[in-house]
């Protein structure tokens, strides 16, 4: 299967734990998420490598201030009703992406384990464990582990098929990607460390 190209997490770093507002008043037509394939939804990829990349799935609904909380049941919902067709890699992304949205909502007992199970298949490199053990920490609220991931993030190297890997993305997702991976997700969990996890890479 071809490698996933997934969009830089400080996109994805979601912000703020503003009092969460009911499911339904965030996600007034369920359906219209549920029947979407995994690169409308879970990438919030529309068109896919066609034109800049728009907000698609459940970026639209984490957007809206107090839905994050929502937004992590629509992905849990999401995720069960197109189980059996999920590829594992799909699975992880979904599942990490929903302990970020629980994270985001200030749900960091229900995020911690729900990161680390999607980050099995999805961050099994040196970097991505790296940054794994950031996120970890800056929910733990242990400052010494996430510096400690940061530098372990700086030492990893360049792996050969990196400038590959960049031009593909550029192609899907109109953006650049620096090396290491997410260090710039981790800059930003050191920044904004002992306040609310960072939605969209603010505090």
């Amino acid at each position: 299967m071809r490698r996933l190209l997934m969009l830089p997490l400080w996109l994805l770093l979601l912000g703020g734990a503003a009092p969460q507002k009911p499911y339904a008043e965030c996600v007034a037509d369920p359906e219209a998420y549920l029947g979407l394939s995994f690169q409308e939804f879970d990438q919030g990829v529309r068109p896919v490598a066609d034109g800049p990349r728009q907000e698609a799935g459940w970026r639209e609904v984490a957007r809206q201030a107090g839905c994050e909380t929502a937004a992590a049941e629509l992905v849990a919902r999401w995720r069960a009703r197109n189980e059996a067709t999920l590829y594992p890699e799909q699975r992880s992304f979904s599942t990490f992406h929903e302990g970020q949205l629980r994270a985001g909502g200030g749900d960091y007992a229900a995020a911690i384990p729900l990161i680390e199970a999607g980050a099995q298949h999805m961050f099994a490199d040196p970097a991505g464990q790296a940054y794994v053990a950031a996120l970890v920490a800056f929910l733990r609220s242990d400052r010494d582990a996430l510096l400690a991931a940061r530098e372990r993030l700086l030492a990893v190297p360049e792996p050969p098929d990196w400038p590959e890997f960049q031009r593909r993305y550029r192609e899907q997702a109109g953006q650049e990607m620096k090396w290491p991976r997410n260090i710039e997700a981790t800059d930003t969990l050191v920044r904004c460390f002992g306040k609310p996890y960072p939605l969209w890479g603010e505090c």
